[in-house]
C-alpha cells in the first residue's frame, strides 16, 4: 500500500503539467485565431483602450499633419489604410469605442494632427451598450463642432452606421447584441439631419451594404458586426470619391493663403 502511495503522488506533478501545457496550447490557439481575424481590436478592456488612446497622442506630437484622418472604433481600428488608400492617412480607431470616449479623446489623438480631412464613424458600440440614437448623435455633434470651431479648414465627412447582421454565425446574435437595424436607421436619419444642419458631408455608406432585409451582407461581414476584406473594399469604393473631393478643397484653400500671403508679403 504504501508503495502505491508514493506512486500515486509522484503521479500527480505530471498530470497537472500535461494540463496546464494542454491549457496553454489551447489558449495560444485561441489567441492566435483572433488575432488573425481582429488584431488587437478584439481586445476591449478599458486597460487596453486606455492604452491605445496613449499611444495615439503620443504618436500625434510628431505625426505629419495634413493628413485624412479616420477617427472610430473597431471598424476603423481594423481598417487597414494603407492597403486601400494611395494619399496619406492615420488611423485612430480605438475597438470598443463609444461617441463619449471619442469626445475625450479628440484633442489628444485627432486635432493634434490637423487634418486635412476627418473621416468620423461612431456610434454602433453606444447601441450595443445602452446608449439612443439620440445621444449617439449628440456625441458626434460635439465632435464635429469641436473640429470646426478649432480646425475651420478641416473638411468633415461623417459615415452612416453600418447594418449589422444576426444571422451570419451561430454567435452573431450574441455579437450583435441590442443593435438593431431600426435604432441603426433611426441614427442615420438624425446623424444625416445634423450633417446639413452643420453644413458637414455625409455618406450613406448603409445603402451599399444591405441587404433586402435591412442586414448587412453576409459575405461582406466576418460575424455580422465587423466587415470582411470584400466589405472594407466595398466602403473604400463608396467614401473615396468623397475624400477626394474633400482632399481638393483643402488644397484649394490652401494655395489660395499661400497666394494671400505671397500678396501680403509682395505689398
Amino acid at each position: 500500500m504504501p508503495c502505491c502511495a508514493i506512486k500515486r503522488q509522484k503521479s500527480v506533478p505530471a498530470i497537472v503539467f500535461v494540463a496546464i501545457l494542454v491549457l496553454l496550447i489551447i489558449l495560444c490557439s485561441v489567441f492566435s485565431f483572433f488575432y488573425d481575424v481582429y488584431g488587437w481590436a478584439f481586445i476591449t478592456t478599458q486597460w487596453v483602450k486606455d492604452l491605445k488612446a496613449k499611444h495615439y497622442a503620443e504618436a500625434s506630437v510628431n505625426a505629419p499633419q495634413g493628413r485624412v484622418v479616420f477617427f472610430g472604433d473597431s471598424l476603423t481600428e481594423m481598417y487597414d489604410l494603407d492597403a486601400y488608400y494611395d494619399f496619406p492617412t492615420l488611423n485612430r480607431g480605438i475597438s470598443g469605442d463609444v461617441t463619449s470616449h471619442m469626445l475625450e479623446r479628440l484633442e489628444d489623438n485627432v486635432l493634434v494632427t490637423k487634418p486635412s480631412v476627418l473621416v468620423l464613424l461612431g456610434g454602433a458600440n453606444d447601441l450595443g451598450h445602452g446608449g439612443t440614437p439620440q445621444s449617439l448623435c449628440d456625441n458626434l455633434r460635439e465632435i464635429i463642432i469641436t473640429v470646426q470651431n478649432e480646425l475651420p479648414d478641416c473638411r468633415i465627412i461623417v459615415e452612416s452606421l453600418y447594418p449589422v447582421n444576426p444571422n451570419v454565425l451561430a454567435i452573431s446574435k450574441n455579437i450583435v447584441g441590442t443593435r438593431t437595424k431600426e435604432d441603426i436607421l433611426k441614427s442615420n436619419e438624425l446623424i444625416l439631419s445634423m450633417c446639413n444642419e452643420l453644413s458637414v458631408t455625409y455618406v450613406d455608406v448603409h445603402s451599399h451594404i444591405v441587404d433586402d432585409e435591412g442586414y448587412m451582407y453576409k459575405e461582406l461581414s466576418i460575424e455580422g458586426l465587423h466587415m470582411n476584406k470584400r466589405g472594407y473594399e466595398r466602403v473604400t469604393q463608396v467614401l473615396t470619391p468623397y475624400i477626394l473631393d474633400a482632399m481638393g478643397e483643402y488644397a484649394a484653400i490652401t494655395q489660395e493663403q499661400v497666394l494671400l500671403n505671397n500678396r501680403a508679403v509682395i505689398l
